[in-house]
């Protein structure tokens, strides 16, 4: 769904709105189990006005509209049975750990197991939810309320219920991209990163990162291509540079990730993607993602990063692959290929090779 700027942002403020009502209806019923619930979202969902603009996180107004509509149905669903409320506060939580988890690891240089994702997302969640516990306990205590020995352990079982359905939640998201393969989470990831390219790491960092890498020449994580799809000896797009290229993607993916730079010689020579002959970067976008979709999979498209970079009046692409949570093949010829990453090189395996390795490094 593609909406105008000013529509966006009225929808993101109606919503707010419309979440802030409902709070103060809470407190209006006294509530007081549901609305201490809210109060980390509420939290989060005004954090990016109190902030340094390029600290904040900003998401798609659908995100967060559906977002709000969940918390407030959940929290009528509370109104008549308060454990339920707690089991869908601790879902929630487990969601947007690990949504928070996947974009923070998303960007980093080693690949990062989606196992490994999920542990520190349960982790997050299980801190929030500690933290409105607090939250609540320090509330009482500062409005002078008295403790029984009944309000810890109502306390201790909504921390239950939370962490079950935290639990419920990520398993669910591991479920989610091992099995179903995270079909349609791409390009949730691209748009969040998209309206948030400062959130994580500056662009002027990532930017000397890159020149760094280029520096230190190839390796077993980083590999360097001229062109997309242009020979440069004849001048003609050939689809022998376009298989390289793919190539590559599916050797990291197969191995432990890794960065493939587009318009960058062997030598570490700066060339440009301009050479391709597209008329713009977004053509090129939508040719490079339309061979991958053809030639390795749409369902492997969240597993790869791209990122566009201007150097010495030049654009460049750099991909960063993650590992792949099951084995990645490339079309060749009518046939099924299987790459791996050995040092610098892109290896083909076959046979018993492949199956022993597609069974030890369990995809």
């Amino acid at each position: 769904m593609v909406w105008g700027v000013k529509y966006r942002s009225n929808f993101a403020i109606a919503f707010r709105i419309v979440f802030v009502a409902f709070l103060f209806y809470l407190v209006y019923e006294k509530f007081w189990h549901i609305l201490f619930a809210n109060i980390i979202v509420l939290m989060l969902l005004f954090l990016p006005f109190f902030v340094r603009k390029e600290e904040s996180l900003r998401l798609p107004v659908e995100i967060e509209c559906i977002f709000i509509l969940f918390l407030i149905f959940s929290s009528f669903v509370g109104q008549f049975v308060p454990m339920l409320m707690q089991f869908l506060f601790g879902v929630t939580l487990g969601l947007v750990g690990f949504v928070a988890v996947f974009l923070f690891l998303f960007n980093k240089e080693q690949g990062v197991r989606l196992s490994f994702i999920v542990f520190f997302s349960f982790c997050v969640s299980l801190a929030l939810a500690s933290a409105a516990e607090i939250i609540k306990f320090y509330l009482k205590d500062i409005l002078g309320y008295s403790f029984s020995s009944g309000d810890y352990l109502f306390a201790m079982s909504n921390l239950g219920f939370v962490l079950v359905g935290s639990i419920i939640a990520n398993f669910c998201s591991f479920f989610y991209f091992k099995v179903l393969k995270g079909r349609g989470f791409g390009s949730i990831v691209r748009t969040i990163k998209a309206e948030n390219p400062n959130f994580f790491i500056t662009r002027s960092k990532i930017l000397e990162d890159v020149k760094n890498s280029i520096l230190n020449g190839e390796g077993e994580r980083v590999e360097f291509k001229s062109s997309l799809r242009m020979n440069l000896h004849t001048m003609q797009p050939d689809h022998r540079v376009e298989n390289s290229a793919l190539k590559s993607l599916v050797s990291f993916m197969n191995t432990e990730g890794g960065f493939l730079f587009l318009g960058v010689s062997d030598s570490s020579d700066i060339l440009g993607i301009e050479g391709d002959g597209f008329e713009n970067v977004d053509l090129f976008n939508r040719h490079l993602t339309n061979l991958i979709k053809e030639n390795i999979g749409a369902e492997f498209l969240p597993y790869l990063s791209f990122d566009f970079f201007k150097i010495d009046n030049k654009t460049i692409l750099r991909i960063n692959c993650m590992k792949s949570s099951r084995p990645v093949f490339l079309k060749e010829e009518g046939r099924d290929v299987f790459y791996i990453r050995v040092g610098a090189s892109s290896i083909l395996l076959s046979g018993n090779k492949m199956v022993d390795y597609i069974r030890n490094n369990k995809f």
